[in-house]
């Protein structure tokens, strides 16, 4: 026929019209961008499946948020409980995590596995390990995702440490950097409900109990993601910066670092109440000269540093799970 198409434009000639949206109106470009950025950071074979989370643009934002923090709590619960083994062969992932906080905080000194170098690292023991306990993978995760976040600000305090402990005569203004840290994600996982302190992480019964009962702890809130310094790992980072800063402005011995760090993560719940957001959050630590100082030393993503992981190592720590 005289008016038929080449065959390279027909393909083009049938596409059928595009369906208007369901509503009648143009989708939310906020809660898309948040559903995108919480659906990034789950494995590949989770993103495309039927739950209500992929089709969530049109939805309110009270019910977009609900499922978000839902999926994060799922994500906090099943990190929590998955044991941190990095000697074993079927999580050589775990190992990588290992090697990220090594090449944060001894940068250019080859790799250990076990030594005395990982008590200059924040540890109590030659074996990272064995601090872990109830902790989980997640407490490992956050870890090394503020040692790489952090590299500058992370060797600082293990400084000031050093030179408290110098200073002091009996050297007990100190506390164990590193292992610290690892107690704070459990106390942040308990306020959250899901892990119960002695005892540990919750059952997937008991997780699900938790994600339909109304009750929502106050800082909650926060873990809706809208940014890379957003969610657990943000509160994290506020709760591990505030501490340090005060145990050495008040002079805390590691006797004192107890209830140090009880009255710091009480201050966090009581600013997380008062907050409509995290970034209200970081803004009002960030009033704090000495805390915004440590924040705020990393470089930015156009002016890279030694202490940037490549990209090889990238890929391994997404790999391992990482929260960002």
């Amino acid at each position: 026929m005289g008016n038929a198409l080449p065959r390279r434009h027909r393909g083009a000639a049938a596409k059928p019209k595009e369906e208007p949206h369901s509503t009648g109106s143009k989708p939310d470009g906020t809660n898309a961008v948040a559903v995108h950025q919480c659906e990034e950071t789950l494995p590949p074979s989770s993103r495309d499946d039927c739950s209500p989370l992929g089709r969530c643009c049109c939805l309110p934002k009270d019910r977009l948020q609900l499922l978000l923090l839902k999926r994060q709590l799922r994500r906090l619960h099943r990190a929590l409980t998955t044991p941190f083994t990095p000697d074993a062969w079927n999580t050589v992932e775990h190992g990588w995590l290992l090697r990220s906080i090594w090449r944060n905080l001894r940068p250019g000194e080859s790799y250990s596995r076990k030594g005395a170098a990982w008590k200059l690292c924040g540890f109590q023991g030659n074996d990272p390990a064995t601090d872990v306990r109830g902790g989980g993978l997640l407490s490992v995760q956050c870890l090394a995702h503020f040692c790489e976040a952090n590299a500058p600000a992370m060797r600082a305090m293990l400084d000031e440490l050093e030179g408290a402990a110098a200073a002091s005569p009996d050297g007990m203004r100190f506390y164990p950097l590193s292992t610290t840290a690892i107690v704070m994600v459990t106390k942040l996982c308990d306020a959250l409900g899901v892990s119960e302190r002695m005892r540990g992480p919750i059952s997937a019964r008991e997780l699900e109990v938790l994600l339909d009962s109304p009750y929502r702890a106050s800082i909650s809130k926060m873990l809706i993601p809208s940014a890379r310094r957003d969610g657990f790992f943000g509160l994290f980072s506020l709760l591990l910066v505030d501490f340090h800063v005060r145990f050495i402005a008040n002079r805390t011995t590691y006797m004192m670092s107890q209830k140090l760090l009880n009255e710091t993560f009480a201050d966090l719940e009581k600013q997380a109440q008062r907050c409509r957001s995290f970034k209200e959050l970081w803004n009002v630590y960030c009033l704090n000269p000495a805390i915004a100082q440590k924040l705020q030393q990393t470089p930015g993503p156009e002016a890279p540093s030694a202490s940037q992981p490549s990209s090889a190592d990238g890929r391994r720590i997404r790999l391992a799970g990482h929260l960002l």
